[in-house]
């Protein structure tokens, strides 16, 4: 009897699980921010910074915050570690609240906030993790191992006894991660984490950050002005604009749903007279440039289904094509295009 319901239980669960409409469970909710809002008083009426804010983060998860400068990015990510008051609305971090389980929340959290203004500049790499591990209630002991290997993903091994001072804003800016990351926190909030580093070091944050987040199940919120970083690390980005949120979703999302044009750049082996660019005109709307003695023209379209015809114009004014180039439109111009608009 046991073994029969058993079987029949299997066969339940097996169908539940490949019916489309059956969601998985989600991964562990590490924030809320349930309808924050915070105004500043001004001599007109009062500025609202936040209004009405609410979003969700799980473990694993890199989310971004984007929007122009003025648009509440630092408030909220302030709001979360509880430096700022927000006048209503409640923020959770794995289940207590900012505000009134403040003690509870902080073990939870790590943040690296005002570029790398939080560290101590006369102090040695490793004199800096030591000291914020301590006030963290951690001892040395126990802690050695852990700075071990945050210096190693860092890769501050080489520069560990050296003073901050001393070292790169890039550097500086590591430094202050490994600080934030010394009691291994849930939430990790970075505010312009990449700002005035260079390319070699960004690209190095872009991978540990990624590693981070999936294989220590962390929850790091991101803001920044770099596209290419956020669509890069990001598994999904809120829009804020004017203290409220106009998009919530994976960059992909947006891609689709605010542009699905193709760019096209075309050179020839010549430069090319009006008669051809009124030809070429009446098909697509295109912008000409010329370099020496070749042309080059470019146009945007949804498919390319125009292509062929301007191909065809090519050939019948006996012009001979050098060089085709196709790609997709470029996540900072679409997110420039949507806080415009």
């Amino acid at each position: 009897m046991q073994s029969h319901l058993k079987n029949n239980c299997q066969v339940i669960v097996s169908f539940l699980l490949s019916r489309p409409y059956y969601k998985r469970p989600l991964m562990k909710e590490i924030l809320e921010v349930k309808h924050i809002f915070k105004s500043y008083p001004t001599k007109s009426e009062p500025f609202k910074a936040l209004d009405d804010i609410s979003f969700s983060a799980c473990e694993g998860e890199v989310l971004g915050l984007l929007g122009p400068n003025g648009s509440g990015k630092t408030t909220i990510i302030k709001s979360i570690a509880s430096l700022l008051e927000y006048d209503k609305g409640q923020v959770l971090i794995n289940g207590f609240d900012n505000i009134k389980d403040r003690k509870k929340v902080l073990p939870f959290l790590g943040a690296v906030l005002d570029g790398n203004r939080n560290i101590y500049w006369r102090l040695s790499v490793l004199e800096n993790i030591h000291y914020f591990a301590g006030l963290r209630g951690i001892d040395k002991k126990r802690s050695k191992e852990k700075i071990n290997q945050i210096l190693k993903d860092l890769m501050l091994e080489e520069i560990k006894n050296k003073e901050v001072r001393l070292l790169s804003r890039g550097m500086k800016q590591k430094v202050s991660i490994a600080c934030s990351l010394v009691h291994a926190p849930n939430l990790l909030l970075l505010d312009e984490p990449t700002l005035g580093l260079d390319i070699e070091i960004s690209r190095g944050m872009e991978k540990w950050i990624t590693k981070y987040s999936k294989e220590e199940k962390k929850c790091i919120i991101v803001t920044s002005h770099d596209m290419d970083f956020i669509e890069t690390v990001c598994d999904r980005v809120i829009i804020i604009q004017k203290g409220k949120i106009t998009f919530q979703g994976p960059v992909k999302e947006i891609k689709k749903k605010y542009h699905n044009h193709k760019r096209v750049r075309i050179t020839l082996d010549r430069q090319i007279n009006e008669s051809f660019k009124t030809s070429l005109k009446e098909i697509c709307d295109l912008s000409f440039e010329t370099v020496e003695e070749t042309s080059a023209f470019s146009f945007k379209m949804e498919n390319l289904n125009s292509l062929p015809l301007i191909m065809d114009s090519i050939k019948n004014h006996n012009i001979k094509l050098q060089d085709i180039h196709t790609s997709e439109d470029r996540f900072e111009d679409i997110f420039m295009e949507i806080i415009k608009d």
